[in-house]
């Protein structure tokens, strides 16, 4: 009973902390307060600019767009189903992803919030709030070591693993600061509202699959 308790404190806490995080952060924007954060941070990033660095970081914004997340999440999918017959997190895998999609566009329709104009190595449409690259980020890379997690068993590949994933998600995200399209509390609100939606899909699909009613 106690066991059973603790699997569910630990994505409640989980949901609490991100989303109390998200709405202070939507708070600081609608007051206007939010600007001692974001400017700083814009005004460091982009004091890094070099060419070297610009390709770097534009290949990374590629690569968290749907251009590159969607032949990924379809390759990943794809493997699961037929190859290693995990129908179910198949299942699963799309969902999250699909879903992290269209979460984030309805809720930039909902803040409506315009992008920063400071300095754009990029050009982007739509809303600012939150970060759609990021959010994408975090469940696709999320998502990836929460199914290899089981097959790789020893412990310094899976070090490996969460600091690879970890890795990707920070340069994508960071990337969208750095080509001037995304404020850093876009960054932080994607970040925090993915892992929020991330962790009631995954508590969801692990009730259901601890009742057998999904293999």
């Amino acid at each position: 009973m106690q066991g059973k308790v603790c699997k569910f404190l630990i994505p409640f806490g989980i949901c609490l902390v991100s989303g109390g995080l998200f709405l202070i952060i939507l708070q600081a924007i609608e007051h206007g307060t939010i600007e001692n954060f974001d400017l700083p941070i814009i005004q460091f990033v982009q004091g890094m600019e070099v060419a070297s660095l610009t390709f770097v970081l534009k290949t990374f914004t590629w690569i968290g767009s749907g251009f590159g997340v969607a032949p990924i999440t379809l390759l990943i999918c794809v493997l699961l189903f037929f190859k290693y017959n995990k129908r179910s997190q198949a299942v699963l895998f799309a969902f999250a992803i699909v879903s992290t999609i269209l979460l984030n566009e309805g809720l930039k329709r909902v803040f409506v919030r315009d992008r920063p104009e400071i300095h754009r190595l990029m050009d982007a449409g739509g809303f600012s709030f939150p970060s759609g690259h990021t959010m994408m980020a975090v469940s696709l890379y999320a998502m990836i070591v929460y199914v290899a997690w089981p097959h790789v068993k020893n412990t310094s590949k899976r070090c490996l693993l969460v600091l690879g994933a970890s890795l990707f998600v920070f340069l994508i995200a960071g990337s969208r600061i750095y080509v001037g399209v995304h404020f850093p509390s876009d960054i932080a609100g994607g970040f925090l509202m993915s892992t929020f939606w991330l962790t009631i899909v995954l508590t969801i699909y692990h009730l259901f699959k601890s009742r057998s009613v999904i293999r």
